[in-house]
């Protein structure tokens, strides 16, 4: 797996106007191990404009230059680590430059090609709103999902440093936490996994779309299992008395409603476009057609036709009947 660090670009140094002042940069280096006993720093490899980390397991180190002499420090063990340690080590010599001290210049490496966590996330979402606009609890969910993540994920600041481990990282914070509204529970296995789906399509939407060079972290995750919920059994259903007397308690335009809802299948927004002539009562082939209307688009774009049971015909046919009566008394 390869992790995208950043851009360094190579500076024109003019020697015979400034031979002491030219300006270097804060590498990130990496010491690795090729044998027992046996360690060497390695510079990273190059892909297009940006340096792609080395995947063997090692320390990342900072490089720089103070006049003639090569400096050295520790910049820790993850990409992330090493770009805010890059980060603090150009304010630090800036500042002692700024002081009088005798320090070389130190111009950063350019961070400004990452994106960051934040502006990724809207970008993400004003394309969900443009491909999507009659989808607005689509947007409501991937909007809420992604506030937890930028909660937990947010100190690693830029998505191209974010790697397998920090989604491990955010799956185990996120069991352990209460989910709203619920002090003394715990948010369940099945909504993790459906929280990581989001950032899975949020990553891909950066690698395709905006051309990030990364992988995605979400893909080929193992899911959660719920142990708790499968050894309580299959999950509870109503008993015929409960529908029962929830149609009992409805008037004829609920009825109607709630039971369309029970015999078909329909989400919820399905049911409040249909028209006239989206239900069908002719004998034989009865049915009902989703399709879209201004402002409802169906999942997955996918116009369908449902096939209606007997009962609930006689039930659409009446109410139709009824409304005709209505219009002529009027």
């Amino acid at each position: 797996m390869s992790y995208t660090l950043g851009v360094w670009r190579s500076q024109n140094i003019d020697t015979k106007r400034r031979p002491m002042k030219a300006q270097k940069s804060v590498r990130i280096m990496k010491k690795i191990r090729t044998a027992p006993g046996i360690w060497r720093f390695v510079s990273l490899t190059r892909a297009g404009q940006r340096y792609v980390c080395d995947p063997r397991p090692g320390q990342y180190f900072l490089e720089w230059r103070e006049g003639p002499k090569r400096r050295r420090e520790t910049a820790g063990s993850a990409p992330s680590e090493a770009l805010e340690a890059q980060r603090r080590k150009v304010h630090e010599l800036l500042g002692k430059m700024v002081a009088g001290k005798d320090v070389v210049p130190i111009q950063a490496d350019d961070t400004s090609a990452f994106m960051p966590i934040l502006e990724a996330a809207e970008a993400f979402l004003q394309h969900v709103r443009l491909h999507s606009p009659d989808k607005p609890r689509t947007l409501a969910r991937y909007r809420a999902v992604l506030y937890p993540f930028q909660r937990i994920l947010g100190h690693n600041q830029w998505v191209e440093v974010i790697q397998r481990v920090d989604i491990e990282y955010y799956k185990a914070m996120r069991i352990a936490e209460s989910p709203h509204g619920s002090p003394n529970g715990r948010v369940k296995p099945g909504t993790v996994n459906f929280e990581v789906s989001v950032p899975r399509a949020f990553f891909n939407f950066l690698i395709r779309e905006l051309q990030v060079r990364m992988e995605n972290p979400c893909a080929r995750l193992k899911p959660l299992r719920d142990a708790v919920g499968k050894a309580k059994g299959r999950p509870p259903v109503y008993s015929q008395d409960e529908p029962d007397r929830l149609l009992e308690a409805c008037n004829a335009e609920d009825s109607a409603a709630f039971t369309t809802l029970l015999l078909t299948g329909l989400r919820e927004q399905e049911l409040c476009y249909p028209t006239g002539d989206d239900v069908i009562l002719e004998r034989d082939r009865e049915s009902l057609v989703v399709r879209r209307k201004p402002g409802f688009t169906p999942k997955d774009y996918e116009e369908r036709e449902l096939p209606i049971p007997g009962e609930l015909a006689a039930m659409l046919r009446a109410r139709a009947a009824g409304e005709r009566r209505t219009c002529r008394g009027g």
